[in-house]
């Protein structure tokens, strides 16, 4: 037996055969408790009027003054809008009737992102109604009053193209960076990632023409903390360059923070330094960088997260993985495969760069398209953010924001269900009268009263499925589904009767003494009636002429797997 201790007083067990191969034991690991220090609020709808026809995506939020602003797109059958709504802090309860829009009608607007002032939020997006370009518009905190009915114009009046904007604000004025065309004199345009400063007051350029941060790279993501802004991006590693608060690039060449073969990155910042997440292959990694000098603080890439899904089709600024501080951790959001599908997850970083024991949180299940899903996070006080995502919703057929408000679990009122966890298939060998239960994950942070996890019959070849199922203390359940796959690739036991050589005087009748045999999934061949003939012998003894004669047994299981032995019989000469 094996037993995983849970929150409480319960443990889940299951039988376990100590000399069978790790990849037979579930998924090769020993069951263990997984405790969440967060609770979840119920999954939110950020609207209950969205058109049945449309599909969400996209979404962000940034953190206000006791509110988060929740910013997304909705596609239709007219041009894509853009939408918002503001959530209390406090209880996650919706501040706006309906949502607000930022920009709908004529304009073709993709790629939202969005800052906060200290009063007003900025959202800033791609206008895609004629030449593309990035425009915003001023939302204010208190009211949810849109500022810039019409929306401003932020890159340059140039008529290149450009597109995907990053917007952050550094204590002092907005900075909004994207990439696209630009013009490099003589008449000549080449792509760039660039930025240029807003003013809060009017949203207003306080540039003419925007600087260039680095060649064209639309895998990028930016964050600001006491004047200082931190760009990164993804060109053959992850690089990165700080802008002060004149809007000045102080890093050229860009800084170097890892080798890895990245599609996207995100920034947060804290007092000091900033964190960069990015991925590599199913990892999500970090590295901090000193805002004073660009110093790397780490020696090496920090893993954030494994398991992780990332889109497969890059190109636009994807924001499949999101990360904020607190005011006293780093917390990052991400999307992992569990359990036999998709779940958001966090995972908390210290000041330090330590990826705290314990500090990955199951927050929900996630039935969205894809991998390429945006999700967004953003924090009020330590232990207390919001997280945003679009989920998948069968009723109409297409996608919808999302939001659950997280905080510490004091466990007065215990919404969130327990985290289980449990692999999406499992293939084990035929074991004849034995069983085996799943290796799972489970745990709840505020106990576990019940845990059904039956273990299987490996006696049989053959395919079902079998449940994990978890209920806390507050009556939350959650479940993972495994199918099962029992296999029989063993050759059978075979055996003769007896020696394996023996000596027959001339003349006497050959006795054949027979073979004994069996399977570990069949189990022993010994009744005759049920296993008729399974063991075949072949050759022949002639105790009338002397020589030696050699005897073939074969024994084929069920599943078609053969073994055989032999004997030789010696007839003496007279």
């Amino acid at each position: 037996m094996r037993c995983a201790p849970l929150l409480g007083a319960l443990a889940a067990c299951g039988p376990t055969d100590p000399a069978a191969p790790r990849e037979e034991q579930g998924i090769g690991q020993t069951a263990r408790a997984l405790e969440s220090t967060l609770q979840a609020s119920a999954e939110t709808a950020v609207s209950t009027t969205t058109p049945p026809w449309s599909v969400d995506a996209q979404p962000t939020v940034a953190a206000g003054n006791g509110i988060y602003l929740v910013v997304w797109e909705m596609e239709g059958h007219d041009t894509p809008d853009i939408l918002a709504v503001r959530v209390r802090a406090s209880d996650g309860a919706l501040l706006d009737a309906s949502p607000l829009h930022i920009a709908t009608g004529s304009q073709v607007s993709y790629l939202p992102s969005v800052a906060f002032d200290g009063a007003n939020f900025l959202v800033t997006w791609t206008d895609l109604t004629s030449s593309p370009a990035i425009v915003g518009a001023r939302v204010r905190a208190s009211d949810g009053a849109l500022l810039d009915p019409t929306p401003l114009r932020i890159s340059p009046p140039d008529y290149l193209p450009q597109y995907s904007p990053t917007v952050t604000f550094d204590g002092t004025n907005y900075l909004v960076f994207w990439h696209g065309f630009a013009w490099l004199g003589e008449g000549i345009a080449d792509h760039r990632l660039q930025g240029i400063r807003i003013r809060p007051s009017d949203g207003t350029r306080i540039e003419s023409t925007s600087f260039h941060v680095a060649v064209n790279e639309p895998a990028f993501h930016a964050a600001s903390q006491g004047g200082t802004s931190l760009v990164a991006w993804a060109d053959g590693g992850v690089k990165a360059a700080r802008v002060d608060a004149a809007g000045q690039v102080l890093d050229t060449p860009a800084l170097n923070l890892s080798p890895a073969s990245a599609t996207q990155v995100r920034v947060a910042a804290r007092a000091g330094e900033f964190l960069v997440i990015f991925n590599e292959g199913t990892s999500l990694k970090a590295r901090r960088v000193r805002a004073s000098d660009g110093a790397l603080l780490d020696s090496s890439d920090i893993l954030v997260g494994s398991g992780a899904e990332f889109p497969t089709d890059t190109g636009w600024n994807d924001a499949s993985f999101s990360a904020t501080f607190d005011g006293q951790d780093y917390r990052v959001l991400w999307q992992a495969s569990r359990g036999g599908g998709r779940q958001l997850r966090t995972t908390r970083v210290s000041p330090s760069g330590t990826v705290e024991a314990g500090a990955e949180d199951g927050l929900a299940a996630f039935h969205a398209g894809s991998a390429g899903d945006w999700v967004g996070i953003a924090a009020q006080s330590p232990a207390h953010f919001l997280v945003t995502y679009a989920q998948y919703d069968p009723s109409v057929e297409s996608n919808r924001t999302r939001f659950r408000l997280v905080g510490p679990n004091d466990c007065s009122n215990d919404v969130s269900p327990p985290l289980v966890t449990c692999p999406a298939t499992l293939q084990v060998e035929c074991a004849y009268g034995d069983q085996l239960a799943v290796d799972m994950d489970v745990g709840d942070n505020c106990g576990l009263q019940y845990v059904s996890n039956p273990p299987q019959r490996r006696d049989r070849s053959g395919t079902w499925t079998s449940s994990v199922i978890a209920v806390d203390i507050g009556g939350n359940m959650a479940s993972c589904d495994t199918v099962w796959k029992v296999v029989d690739t063993r050759p059978p036991h075979l055996s003769v009767n007896g020696s394996q050589s023996l000596t027959l005087p001339y003349g006497t009748p050959f006795q054949e003494p027979g073979a004994t045999g069996g399977d570990s999934c069949d189990g022993p061949y010994q009744d005759t009636l049920y296993w008729p003939n399974r063991i075949r012998v072949s050759g022949t003894v002639n105790p009338q002429v002397p020589g030696t004669y050699t005897l073939t047994y074969r024994l084929t299981d069920l599943a078609g797997n053969s073994s055989t032995a032999t004997r030789t019989v010696t007839v003496l000469a007279p």
